[in-house]
């Protein structure tokens, strides 16, 4: 299990948003309001696909192979 790229920023902050949208729900469960959270995860974009090709390189570095 594990992701392509690390998460953590992610991670936490969509475990902050379900807290908050679960005591949301409770405080106003009373008064009819229901509480709902869209948590998306990332998106193919240039900026993630950039961090990505990043990251292979310092690893292809951190074992000492040879780029070109």
């Amino acid at each position: 299990m594990g992701a392509a790229t690390p998460q953590v920023a992610y991670t936490a902050s969509k475990g902050a948003v379900l807290a908050l949208t679960r005591e949301l729900a409770t405080v106003h469960a009373r008064e009819g309001i229901r509480i709902n959270a869209l948590c998306p995860g990332p998106l193919r974009t240039k900026l993630l696909m950039d961090c990505e090709v990043a990251r292979r390189g310092a690893e292809s570095a951190g074992r000492g192979e040879r780029r070109g």
